[in-house]
């Protein structure tokens, strides 16, 4: 079980499948994940794939696009226990482009920028790894469009929680210029988890330990700024109680 923290937000996980128990301020939430609670939908976007590998790992031996997909299912599965709505940009390795493409890689991010319009996204979270010309370099960064406020609030309010939560995570959240953050105008971020061409970021990216509470802490910052947002406004009906 993991404990995470933002300044006065405190989140954990209590058999997380069937309730989310979140400490806010004054506030005691229950959350019963047996039952639809919200209509939201969150577009988790797998970096890469098919013929674009992404970075290669410091050993040789790690691709990108295939470390960005098992993370990009696993941070599904946490969102799905509170019943809220994913939707996958790509569930497998395969990329986003027909078989007799002229441009792979342009048909790729078209497709990725059409599932997000159909989806209706109220939130995109694009999963990559990074990489850098010297091994020195390490730690999760959250990347954010700086023509969207609601991008850069949510950006920042994350790499505060992977601050407090993940060792060398970076200082602060950053403005890409990046397809998938630029294609629209909804509340988006692209995260860098770690260096592939780090050998310790590389080592600690491929263990399921790591995976999962890299995940978690990645569900609980979105969590955790929702509720301080007005999109989670349902919470404060029936299930919220002052202590």
């Amino acid at each position: 079980m993991f404990v995470f923290k933002k300044k006065n937000v405190i989140i954990l996980a209590l058999c997380i499948i069937a309730v989310l128990t979140v400490s806010l301020g004054s506030y005691f939430i229950q959350v019963n994940a047996n039952r639809p609670i919200y209509d939201f939908t969150i577009v988790i976007d797998a970096g890469h794939g098919g013929i674009d590998g992404g970075v290669v790992g410091y050993s040789g031996e790690t691709k990108e696009s295939d470390i960005n997909l098992e993370y990009a299912l696993c941070l599904e599965s946490y969102f799905k226990s509170l019943n809220i709505n994913v939707v996958q940009t790509r569930k497998t390795k395969d990329g986003l482009y027909g078989a007799f493409s002229s441009n792979k890689k342009i048909d790729d991010m078209k497709k990725r920028e059409q599932i997000i319009d159909e989806a209706n996204a109220d939130i995109v979270i694009s999963i990559h790894q990074n990489g850098y010309i010297l091994p020195d370099q390490r730690g999760i960064c959250a990347f954010f469009n700086p023509n969207v406020q609601t991008s850069q609030d949510l950006a920042t309010y994350m790499q505060d929680v992977f601050k407090e939560n993940l060792d060398n995570a970076r200082q602060e959240a950053l403005a890409g210029d990046y397809f998938i953050l630029n294609c629209t105008d909804r509340t988006s971020v692209l995260i860098e988890c770690g260096f592939l061409t780090n050998p310790d970021d590389e080592k600690l990216l491929n263990t399921t330990e790591y995976k999962e509470k890299l995940c978690y802490t990645i569900f609980s910052a979105v969590v955790g700024y929702l509720i301080e947002n007005t999109q989670l406004q349902i919470f404060k009906d029936e299930s919220v109680v002052e202590n």
